[in-house]
This record gives structure tokens, sequence and C-alpha cells, in this order.
């Protein structure tokens, strides 16, 4: 996880890259493991000041509506207020996979985010955020 503070112009936006390595013999993480830490996670930095972008490759199936993983994601991200924004598959083998979420409340998204060329086997996801003008200054930081 890595965590920025973005400046623009008189904004300041909070953005979190995730990446959720999918549990294996080498990496014997369960996906319950995550949801606990997530959720508490999330407790420390929904309530920023900040408007939060969070992003990054979560390596759960949002596309599959009947999926129970995929159905406990969503729940967890609706009870802390924050919606998904990718709608279009996002891995060379079908699915969504890398998302992109902001608090609810936050109007910072222009337009649906687009899914671009695949440069291994996850697709790259460009959005454009209503505060963006131009970057001013860019910081590393914890929340």
């Amino acid at each position: 996880m890595s965590e920025w503070l973005v400046d623009v112009r008189s904004t300041r936006l909070g953005i979190v890259i995730i990446y959720r390595q999918p549990s294996s013999p080498v990496h014997p993480f369960s996906i319950s493991t995550f949801f606990a830490e997530f959720f508490d996670y999330l407790e420390s930095v929904i309530m920023s000041s900040e408007p939060l972008v969070l992003l990054g490759d979560f390596n759960i199936h949002v596309d599959v509506p009947t999926d129970m993983h995929a159905i406990q994601f969503r729940d967890l991200l609706d009870s802390m207020g924050l919606q998904q924004h990718v709608k279009r598959l996002t891995h060379v083998h079908g699915h969504t996979l890398d998302l992109l979420m902001t608090c609810q409340s936050d109007d910072i998204i222009a337009k649906e985010p687009e899914v671009e060329r695949y440069f291994s086997d996850h697709a790259i996801v460009l959005c454009d955020l209503t505060t963006a003008v131009s970057v001013s200054k860019v910081t590393h930081a914890e929340f």
C-alpha cells in the first residue's frame, strides 16, 4: 500500500494505491484477513478532510454478482460510504480486478474510468478527476 497527498491548485487529494496479492501456498494470506484489515484501514482514513481516491489491483471479481468475495467486498464498500467506479473488464482472462473507489459524497470523478491497453495481464485504467487542473505538488505521506 502506498499513500499520497496531491496538491492540485487549491485542492488537496488523498490517494491510496493498494495491491492485494491473491492467496497461494507461497503467500497464505486469506481474503477474510484482508477484509478485516482493509475495514480497519478504511476506518482510519475515511474521515479524512481531503477527497480520497483508493485504487489498485484487488484481485476480487467484483463483476461477478454471485461471487461471495465480491458480495462481501461490495457490502464493505457500501458500509463505508465508498463507490467503485470501474465497470469494464481489466484482466486478460476477464473480470474486473483493478478498481478505483471514492467516497460517495465526493463528486470528483468526471466520467466513468476507461480501460486502455494491456502492459501485462492487467489493463491500464484511466480516469478524469474534476479537481485535476494541473498538479502543483505531490507528497508521499501517511494519513
